[in-house]
């Protein structure tokens, strides 16, 4: 355990300072509560209320690093006015947050009013602990506590959070990860509905109801496009086209001639052929 000042005392996370059955059984506690729930939200209330059972404070928050890793802003709080919690942004290094993010070291102010990294968001505030949420050996946020009194919060208090801190970030990180998978199953579920919904939108049959079912090609020098809607059919009126039908039309199933109209559903086509028997050349499908 290392001192910066008088007024404030720093733990090195992992530090052999000796920790009583109280304290341990406290953490159990807190740590079987935390780890019990996938909700990001959930889990940072419950982490409030236990912690509360155990230690009074009057301001709860966990803030989490934003910004490409630049600040810290809070995704929980308890006894912040709601603007200020929404709005607050505290740089890397800076204050008392700042500085347990940067360093990796819990935090303990027994006097604010006497600690020149204290940021003075609430007067009220006398004493404050603040715990990195560590994962892995990086920061990911950090766990604060608050009180209007004095040199409030104790050595074993600051022990408790201290290991807490990374229990919780681990929580945190499963939560966070729960939610990517949920949002990525719901895209793929909407993906999915929305494919389905294209494939009857583009069915021939639905689209172009006869009672037989054909693909219409049109040709075009080194391209066959295939048509399925009517707009299609009508844009390429006059066109070359080659139709191949499900049933047999007379005696054929494959035609090949001019696009020459698309009426009430039906395509009609003029066909290659010779000029003695014009009205032969023209077929309705």
């Amino acid at each position: 355990m290392s001192h910066t000042n008088e007024h404030a005392t720093v733990t090195a996370l992992g530090g052999g300072a000796e920790i009583s059955a109280e304290v341990l059984s406290t953490l159990a506690e807190i740590g079987e509560e935390v780890n019990a729930s996938l909700d990001l939200d959930e889990v940072l209330a419950r982490t409030a209320a236990l912690i509360k059972r155990h230690i009074d404070y009057e301001i709860f928050g966990v803030l989490m690093i934003e910004g490409d890793g630049t600040y810290l802003r809070h995704r929980f709080a308890i006894g912040y006015p709601r603007e200020l919690a929404d709005n607050l942004r505290i740089p890397l290094g800076q204050g008392i947050t700042g500085t347990a993010a940067a360093t990796g070291h819990s935090v303990r102010v027994s006097d604010t009013s006497k600690d020149a990294r204290y940021i003075n968001a609430i007067d009220s505030v006398q004493s404050e602990l603040a715990v990195p949420l560590m994962i892995q050996g990086k920061c990911i946020g950090v766990l604060d506590i608050q009180s209007n009194r004095p040199d409030y919060f104790t050595p074993d208090q600051q022990s408790i959070l201290t290991m807490l801190g990374s229990r919780l970030a681990v929580a945190i990180e499963n939560a966070r990860l729960f939610e990517r998978v949920r949002s990525q199953a719901q895209t793929l579920l909407l993906l999915n509905e929305v494919s389905r919904e294209m494939s009857s939108i583009l069915d021939v049959e639905e689209l172009i109801p006869g009672e037989a079912g054909y693909i219409l090609e049109v040709s075009s020098p080194g391209l066959d496009r295939e048509l399925k809607r009517p707009q299609d059919f009508e844009r390429f009126v006059g066109r070359l086209a080659k139709i191949s039908t499900v049933e047999a039309i007379g005696d054929a199933k494959f035609f090949e001639g001019r696009l020459a109209g698309f009426t009430d559903g039906r395509v009609r086509m003029e066909l290659k052929g010779g000029a003695k028997d014009k009205e032969a050349r023209v077929v309705e499908v």
